[in-house]
């Protein structure tokens, strides 16, 4: 039978079976959750009056069939009379068979009698109103699930696939600052290159006791723990990128603390030019100070070159937390 209702918002005409009372539904008009009532149970039947005593007409049914005399078992049975055994026994054996019936026909619930629906009945979705097998866990029009195990199942699937989108678009991301952290790389091995040559360069010209030796052994190193880190940044982890970032922002600093060359004849006459306090200084005082505003130079240099790098390494390790994190939810 089927319940008739209408939507508390829009007040659309709805109607649903009765086996779905007390679910709660979804309007296909304004989509307002709506709670199926329940139907009115059917009015129970008159009582059944108990007999009236002393009516030959009536049974008492859970007593059995009075005892009879034997005049009357003569006149039943055609002048043949029966023992009392055998008169007690065959109502006691009628009386036996009546409550065993009585007692069945109470015991045996309606749910039982009735015979279930067949494969191919039909019936109405309580959403969108099409015909679908009774059977049906889902319906194949609006997609309305109704069995709570299915539900499930596809709320952990669609769980499932949001996180691998997730993980998908994060591994996009990181492998594009992958490539902005290796291109940065290469930039900063370059520079270092350059360094090396000019702290080298000095060698041809003047005796080996002046040169810069921590310079000599400390770039040549640097140098080839960038090009090891640049091509671990093709799949390697997040703490690559952090010494990678790490080197890139300490090295140009170190190399002017270390002894890196940095007075030139045309960059002081330059500075003495425009200020005319610097005229004052001595040589000593004036190469103090350039090798003062050239360490804050490369310094600057170094943070500005080192962030895509960080933010690669931020992006890197994002990826692993989040597939640790789908792993551990799997």
């Amino acid at each position: 039978m089927a319940i008739h209702f209408a939507c508390s918002q829009c007040n659309k005409k709805l109607f649903a079976q009765d086996q779905y009372a007390g679910l709660l539904v979804t309007c296909p008009t304004c989509h307002a959750r709506n709670v199926i009532p329940t139907p009115p149970s059917p009015p129970a039947p008159p009582p059944v009056g108990r007999p009236v005593p002393g009516d030959p007409d009536l049974i008492d049914m859970e007593k059995g069939p009075p005892a009879m005399t034997d005049a009357q078992t003569k006149t039943e049975g055609g002048g043949e009379k029966k023992s009392d055994g055998e008169t007690g026994g065959r109502v006691d054996g009628g009386t036996a068979s009546t409550e065993a019936s009585s007692e069945e026909q109470a015991v045996t619930p309606p749910s039982e009698i009735r015979n279930p629906p067949p494969e191919d009945a039909t019936r109405r979705c309580p959403i969108c109103a099409e015909t679908i097998k009774v059977a049906a866990k889902k319906c194949r029009f609006c997609n309305t699930i109704f069995d709570e195990d299915l539900r499930r199942q596809e709320a952990q699937e669609q769980q499932r696939q949001n996180a691998l989108s997730e993980i998908a678009e994060a591994e996009r991301s990181a492998h594009t600052w992958r490539v902005i952290a290796t291109l940065v790389s290469g930039l900063t091995i370059g520079w270092l290159v350059l360094l090396t040559l000019q702290v080298w360069a000095p060698l041809t010209n003047s005796s080996l006791a002046s040169s810069p030796w921590p310079l000599m052994i400390f770039d040549p190193l640097l140098v080839i723990g960038m090009l090891w880190a640049s091509r671990q940044m093709r799949r390697g982890p997040a703490q690559v990128f952090v010494t990678a970032a790490m080197t890139i922002l300490l090295c140009m600093p170190l190399n002017i603390l270390l002894g890196l060359p940095v007075s030139d004849a045309q960059l002081e006459e330059e500075l003495v030019r425009q200020n005319a306090r610097l005229a004052q200084l001595s040589p000593q005082e004036r190469e103090n100070l350039i090798r003062v505003l050239m360490l804050m130079l490369y310094t600057f240099i170094g943070a500005v070159l080192s962030v895509p790098v960080w933010v690669a390494a931020l992006k890197v390790a994002g990826v692993a937390r989040r597939r640790a994190a789908s792993r551990t939810e799997a």
